[in-house]
Parts: structure tokens; C-alpha cells; sequence
């Protein structure tokens, strides 16, 4: 069997074209197969294009603007709420401490939101 070629969390970032951050995350969530080793993650060449032709399927089956991107039954994480409301991070987060929004926590402790929560909102902010 050939050797498997892994890279540490910052290659494989810059190979994938993602948010060192964001890669992170979503090995984090179990989103994308990586090792954590040492305290750092390490991804390999097949989870990475795995992980690319993901996000090119989704970018091809993009809403044209305009119209709703959210859809019943999926989840946003806190940058996503924060883009949604043109907030920081920060104030999602206290949201959560006032409880002014629904969510729940990942295994890696992240905050995920129930996107139907936001379905049927007015334009004004929480």
C-alpha cells in the first residue's frame, strides 16, 4: 500500500483554498476527516479533495442573488448568524448568553444554530 501524504493544518488550509480557522472548525465538528496529533490537526490529500469537490458541488448549485439560501433542517455556526445579521461574532455569542437565540453546542464546544429560527424573521435584529 502506498504511503498516505497528510499536511498540518496551515498547508492543508492553503491547498484546500479555506480559512486556516474555518478547516479547523470543521475538522473539529468531524465535517472533514483529519487526525489530531501532537495538538495539531493534520489533513490527508484525499480528505482535502474531498473537501474541495464539496464546496465546488455547492458553489455550482448556488441560489441565483436574491433569493433564500436558508433552507428547514440545517444549521449555521456563529460567523454565518453574525453575516446574517451584519454583527460580530461577539454579539452572537452574548445573544446566546441572553438567551435571545436557540442553539447548541458541537462535541468540540461551537455554538450551532438551527437555521429554521431565522426563517421568518423581520429585517430588524434580534
Amino acid at each position: 500500500m502506498p504511503p498516505i501524504d497528510v499536511h498540518p493544518l496551515p498547508v492543508a488550509a492553503k491547498k484546500a483554498g479555506i480559512r486556516a480557522v474555518d478547516l479547523a472548525e470543521l475538522a473539529e465538528c468531524g465535517d472533514v476527516a483529519a487526525v489530531h496529533v501532537l495538538g495539531q490537526w493534520h489533513f490527508s490529500d484525499h480528505a482535502l479533495d474531498a473537501l474541495r469537490r464539496a464546496r465546488e458541488a455547492r458553489n455550482r448549485s448556488a441560489r441565483p442573488p436574491g433569493t433564500d439560501t436558508l433552507e428547514r433542517g440545517e444549521v449555521l455556526t456563529v460567523r454565518e448568524v453574525a453575516d446574517l445579521f451584519g454583527v460580530t461574532p461577539k454579539t452572537v455569542r452574548r445573544w446566546v448568553d441572553q438567551n435571545r437565540i436557540a442553539s447548541f453546542s458541537t462535541l468540540g464546544g461551537h455554538h450551532r444554530f438551527p437555521r429554521d429560527q431565522f426563517l421568518d424573521l423581520p429585517d430588524t435584529h434580534v
